[in-house]
Formats: structure tokens, sequence, C-alpha cells
């Protein structure tokens, strides 16, 4: 029988799919806005960062207006240095992430005074910071979601939804826009609009940047992933058959696999698509299972690719709270273990991977079931865990990623 999504369970699948707001931005995208007086997001003094991977991490009460992003190398985090202050609306702490060559940080917020629906709908702001602290500017305005990078790191996406007067499908009221803001000054550029789609999930770039790609769900619940080149065209798609729930995908760094979390019938699977050309179509295996007992409760496996792209750290959760993870060498043949240890902290019942350094010598996990508090940095697979410090244990904490300093 065909899937036929209640809006209830329109907003519970685009929650936890992509983390997509649900967002009704009206108007086009403005161009390149410069820094008010009041400027929401102030650097610190600049840092002279030294060699090594540093974990970058936004720290926030959750009754604040006021979060602190830090950057502290991965074996001194008590020597975290602060590299901005950001002001926005309490309840609302900011996100972002750190660009592939680890210069610049990008930082998602909804600003203060922002009324509660337009906190969800369109009050978004993308701004840019160096992540030595010497740079700082705000790249849009009118952002419901931020993207990920271009392979080069000379541009960021992200993403909004406009409200469409006379829909054609009634349960699909928006049409999804999706933007390149480049980082040499230039107005943000609409990458493609999608009004078809029940729900749309910004994958990222190819490597050459020719092809922009994009996971889309239609009304009967199929997933497929469509490529839009110049100008917005549709390019070649892929199938995604099997995927029901999608609790997170990930684009390999060279942009022919897919990651898939997958919840379907009781069971957690992770999945690996191929998109390269000439590839099968919905060709997939399957990497890891479980008994999934609760759709909204803790992954009881998960998989991130490690930045070779030839690698990934694959996680099962333990009865006990403790975590099992293997590094997979990926071939042509069957995957290859090539590390494998365990990992647990007291006060955690399970641990989830959250990202890993360029050289995968660093991993960070996420402690539930307090995820909004508690991150944890092992020394690769089977070393010693280290909690992130807080402030107040109270407080929550978003992981940016990794900034490495090389040669800059």
């Amino acid at each position: 029988m065909p899937f036929q999504p209640s809006r209830k369970t329109y907003t519970i699948l685009i929650l936890l799919l992509a983390g997509l707001l649900l967002a009704g931005l009206r108007g086009a995208a403005s161009a390149r806005p410069g820094l008010s007086s009041a400027a929401r997001v102030r650097l610190a003094a600049p840092l002279a960062l030294e060699g090594g991977a540093h974990l970058a991490w936004a720290e926030t009460s959750p009754s604040s207006t006021e979060s602190s992003l830090w950057v502290a190398p991965a074996a001194d985090l008590a020597g975290a240095r602060l590299l901005a202050s950001v002001t926005h609306r309490a309840g609302y702490p900011p996100a972002g992430s750190v660009s592939p060559d680890g210069r610049w940080v990008v930082i998602f917020i909804i600003p203060p005074g922002v009324d509660e629906r337009a906190a969800r709908l369109d009050g978004g702001e993308l701004w840019l910071a160096a992540s030595d602290g010497s740079r700082l500017e705000r790249l849009a305005a009118g952002v419901a979601q931020p993207g990920p990078w271009s392979p080069d790191s000379s541009a960021v996406s992200w993403l909004r939804l406009v409200a469409l007067p006379d829909p054609k499908e009634k349960q699909i009221p928006f049409r999804t826009e999706l933007y390149r803001s480049s980082l040499d000054g230039a107005p943000s550029e609409l990458l493609f609009a999608d009004e078809s789609a029940y729900g749309i999930v910004p994958l990222g770039w190819s490597t050459d940047g020719a092809q922009y790609l994009a996971a889309r769900v239609n009304m009967e619940g199929a997933w497929s992933v469509q490529a839009y080149t110049a100008g917005g065209k549709p390019g070649a798609s892929w199938p995604l058959p099997g995927v029901a729930l999608a609790r997170a995908m990930q684009l390999s760094p060279d942009g022919t696999r897919l990651l898939v979390e997958n919840a379907i019938d009781g069971e957690d699977q992770v999945l690996l698509f191929s998109l390269a050309p000439g590839a099968d179509s919905g060709a997939q295996a399957m990497m890891a299972s479980a008994p999934l007992a609760d759709a909204a409760g803790p992954s009881p496996v998960a998989a991130r690719w490690l930045a070779d792209g030839a690698r990934l750290w694959l996680f099962r959760a333990g009865a006990r709270g403790e975590t099992s993870a293997q590094v997979l060498a990926l071939g042509e043949n069957q995957p290859q273990v090539t590390a494998q240890g365990a990992a647990s902290a007291a006060g955690a019942q399970t641990l989830l991977p959250l990202d890993a350094s360029r050289d995968g010598s660093w991993l960070a996990w996420m402690g539930y079931p307090r995820p909004q508090s508690d991150v944890y940095l092992q020394t690769g697979i089977g070393g010693p865990l280290e909690k992130v410090p807080q402030a107040s244990p109270e407080n929550w904490i978003s992981v940016f990623g990794w900034i490495e300093r090389g040669d800059w």
C-alpha cells in the first residue's frame, strides 16, 4: 500500500531526517549583507593556532541569548580559547561547520528579537569567521538551514523554503530553494528550486563542483538522489531502494557514494549506495544492522566517512553502554577492518559518532541520553576518552568540526 503521510508525519519526518526547519521563507536571496553596528557575532582576539587537530564547538546556557565559540587542541582540551561570542534568540543555540581546508567556520544563528514563528520559519543568518579569528562577515540572511561546504572550501550552501500561494499538492505547500554563498564577496547564487519533493536533504557537491546532489522523498515515500547542474537543471538521479526513515545521510568526500542510516521494520541499518557515473541504478551494500526498539531513541548502529573517502568509522552500541567501533577500508572486494576497539564513558548510556579528524586519529562522540550536553574525544579507535569541558553541566554543546593547522 503506498505511503500516504499526514501533516504530522511530514513534520516528524523532516525534523528527524534532515534537521530541516519547516520554513516558509519569502522573497529572493538578499545580496551579500555587511556587518551591522550591533554585530551578532563578535570575534575575540586572533588565535595563533599551532600544529595538530583542534576541535571547534559552541557552548550555550539553555536560557541565555549568548553563546561562546571555542577552539581547543584535541590533545589539550583544557587549553580552549575563545574564537567568538554569539548573540541569538534564547533556546536557539548557534550551529555551524568548519570548511574542508580548516580555514573557515560558518555560523548559523537565529537573531534575538525574532518571534517564535519567525524563529522556526524565516529568521536565520549565516556568518563566516576565519578559524584564526582574523576575519568576520555576514554571508546571508533569510536562511533556514546551513548546508555542506564545496570541496575546495570556496563556498558554502544553505537552504530555505518559500511558501506557495497556490500549491499543486496541498501536502507540499512550499518550494525548496538551495543557495551558494561564495567567500569572494559575490551575492548568493540560487543553485536549484524544487516544488515537487515532499522533503529534500542537501548532500553536497561533486568534487569538480559541476553538480550539487540532494536526496529527495516523494509523496509515495520513495527516496532518490538528484543531481542538479548549472542553472539548476536536473541531471543524473539514483533511486534509494529500501530506504524508509532515513535517520542520517552523508555523502562521501569524492561525491560518488552515500551512507544512509535507515530505520525500517524495527531494524536500524547502515546502507552504502553507489552514485558513481555508470554504476548500477540503486546499487547498495548493507554495512551493519541491529534491532531498533524506538525510532526516536539512540542509534544502535551508525557510520561516518573519514576524510580520505576510502574508510568508514562504524560503531555498534552495546547492551551495557559500551560501544564497539571499527575502521573499515573500502575496496573492490569486501570491506577490511583496519582498526577496532571499544569506547565507554561514565554517565553515558551509549555513545554516538559525531566527527573524526582528517587523519582519523581523533574521534568526537556524543553522549546519550544527554546529547545536547555531553561530548567526548577519543584518541583513535580504542583509546581513552576525555569529556569536552563546560562552564556548567547543564549547558548545551554544538560541535562545529575540526580545524587542522596546515600550510595556510
